[in-house]
């Protein structure tokens, strides 16, 4: 597919049949033009109220146009944005910079209440769109989580995995923000395909795509120099080897502090890993989902998932993500002492004798060792 008409997003790069590919849009996502302004609009993963706590303070925003000069900045604040919710968060330019394209831009944790970012995307003053998804960020080593953010297109559902920010660690969540060449995931099905091909494309490049430890809204970032160049149908690189550089930066002692992004391969798979912290406010909460799309499985085997623990009836799985420890469901005739999650009273049974007990004397009390929740949301 070449690409769109400039400034029309009719696809979103993100995991498709299990890859990266193109996913058309039934609509715009993005966010109304506005002269002299740049809107970034940042949606947070989804669930059916706030207990899900996915929700998370409004980030920080810095734009720069091709040669890294700063369009503005907008710092981020304690004000939270809503699960399932998004936020339009004008950038205006400064005096001199006029109605410049930002194709750089860079998202930072306002806070320390912990972010997961579905999608965000931006619209220039001009009009043009841009898109990106969180399924890019768990594609290239970031903490993740399932989202409840529905894309698609002639009853074909999409949901991206959100990518979790934050400013203090207390989540387990080393990445503070992101900085990226929002361009370079413009859609079609030849760039999708090739990022699916070879993920460096995607993830090995610091101007196109990076994830930092420390960043805010007036840190400077990377930028092609010179600048890429693309075929102008597919929106392939002309040449790849000038995509994997540092890139040079305008104000270098200024520079955030990087932690490298990483291929996502079948060695991401850890059962011991260390997982959600067990004092996190996300601890002590608990999702649960009919959905096919949404899996226990894959969380509990992911090095790099964050958030609270999940079950799936789908699956017949439950995931706690603090031990990333998968468990099966007790069946009326499992008695053999295997620790499983009863979904009749939504407790992690450490010893299927203590469900016996509980059954037949009608209690909702829990053994010791079984693990029960303060919250619980309940995902479609």
């Amino acid at each position: 597919m070449a690409a769109a008409a400039a400034g029309i997003v009719m696809g979103i790069i993100g995991l498709a049949m299990g890859g990266i590919g193109m996913v058309p849009l039934s609509k715009s996502f993005a966010p109304d033009k506005s002269d002299q302004t740049t809107t970034v609009r940042i949606a947070v993963g989804t669930s059916l109220d706030d207990s899900a706590n996915t929700h998370g303070n409004t980030p920080g925003i810095a734009l720069f146009d091709v040669v890294g000069r700063k369009i503005g900045s907008v710092g981020g604040s304690s004000s939270v944005i809503a699960d399932g919710s998004f936020s339009d968060i004008k950038v205006v330019a400064g005096d001199d910079m006029g109605g410049r394209q930002a194709e750089y831009v860079s998202i930072s944790n306002g806070g320390n209440d912990a972010l997961c970012i579905a999608y965000i995307s931006m619209t220039w003053p001009d009009g043009s769109q841009y898109i990106w998804s969180g399924d890019v960020g768990y594609s290239c080593g970031g903490h993740w989580y399932p989202s409840q953010t529905t894309f698609g297109q002639a009853g074909k559902d999409y949901k991206p995995r959100c990518l979790w920010i934050d400013g203090d660690d207390s989540n387990g969540i080393t990445t503070q923000g992101l900085g990226m060449h929002i361009t370079d995931f413009e859609s079609t099905n030849e760039r999708a395909a090739a990022y699916n091909k070879n993920n460096r494309l995607m993830c090995g490049s610091m101007p196109r795509f990076w994830l930092y430890n420390t960043i805010n809204s007036d840190k400077s970032l990377p930028y092609f120099d010179p600048p890429l160049e693309y075929d102008p149908g597919t929106l392939l690189d002309m040449d790849e080897s000038k995509v994997w550089v540092a890139g040079s930066n305008r104000d270098p002692k200024n520079a955030p502090v990087t932690r490298r992004v990483k291929e996502r391969a079948a060695s991401d798979v850890n059962n011991t890993t260390i997982g959600t912290p067990a004092n996190s406010p996300m601890a002590g909460r608990l999702i649960t989902s009919n959905d096919t799309l949404t899996s226990a499985v894959e969380l509990c085997e992911s090095e790099t998932s964050r958030g609270p623990d999940h079950l799936s009836f789908f699956e017949r799985k439950f995931c706690d993500m603090t031990t990333k420890q998968l468990y099966g469901f007790c069946e009326a005739t499992n008695f053999n002492g295997t620790a499983c999650f009863d979904t009749a009273m939504y407790t992690l049974r450490t010893n299927a004798r203590s469900l016996k007990y509980h059954r037949r004397r009608a209690s909702n009390d829990p053994s010791p060792g079984d693990k029960t929740y303060r919250k619980i949301t309940h995902w479609r």
